[in-house]
């Protein structure tokens, strides 16, 4: 009997979740599970009955050090992962950035950039037909304040010209609320424009960079340019007034 059980206590898993795992080589000894102490009670010569004993006590409450090494190996751990992790997006971000510089050094600046102007022009015509539909509701809205206006008032209050005017102004704002309406029902289908990948988007950022710098290089050329005028003026009038 003693012996099955024994035997049934040492094929089962060896637990692991009051084990830390080693960290460096200043970490102090790993814990002993049950399972250890009783293959290494029974090869020391220990009776099977103690064995048993050992595998039904209660466990001991955890100490201090064993819950300091529990938390250090699950910080580690976590570390491991996200090192791990950090590793591979930079591995990614290089990869892209080189394909992007390859697509400059094979002459695609052009395309690259013509994509980027039809994704612009794109956007920009979203914002319009948006803008479009803003403005039926505005000029709806003004349309029905003069007509309340214009029907709750018969001739002009003090100091306020034009009330006579307020309906036929606000037909002609209805007028208008239609025309943008046509607008935004004509163009409700968005229009269509490339996509551009990761490689091609570092690429653009890469030109746009490149374009920033020549402009940045072409105010400094001219503003040494002026420096230089500047000081060959104050020269000449610094002689001009020694000779005199």
């Amino acid at each position: 009997f003693g012996s099955s059980i024994v035997d049934q206590i040492l094929a089962s898993p060896s637990p692991t979740s009051g084990r830390p795992e080693a960290m460096n080589n200043t970490q102090a000894p790993p814990i002993q599970t049950a399972h250890e102490q009783a293959t290494q009670f029974l090869s020391q010569g220990g009776s099977t009955l103690e064995v048993v004993r050992l595998a039904v006590a209660p466990a001991e409450p955890e100490t201090v050090q064993q819950r300091v090494q529990r938390a250090l190996a699950t910080a580690f751990r976590t570390m491991q992962a996200w090192c791990s992790e950090l590793a591979t997006m930079s591995q990614q971000r290089c990869g892209t950035a080189m394909a992007g510089r390859s697509l400059l050094a094979g002459g695609a600046e052009e395309i690259v950039l013509a994509k980027k102007a039809s994704l612009d022009a794109t956007i920009q015509d979203a914002r319009l037909v948006s803008g479009a539909q803003a403005e039926v509701t505005t000029l709806k809205s003004a349309a029905e304040k003069l007509r309340a206006q214009a029907a709750a008032t018969s001739g002009s209050s003090a100091g306020v010209s034009g009330q006579g005017d307020f309906a036929q102004l606000a037909d002609l704002l209805d007028s208008r609320a239609k025309v943008y309406q046509q607008v935004a029902d004509l163009l409700q289908e968005p229009a269509a424009a490339p996509t551009l990948s990761p490689a091609e988007l570092d690429a653009l950022r890469m030109i746009e960079a490149k374009q920033q710098c020549s402009i940045f290089l072409a105010e400094v050329q001219v503003g040494c340019g002026i420096a230089a005028t500047e000081t060959v003026r104050t020269s000449r009038r610094a002689y001009a007034a020694a000779c005199a």
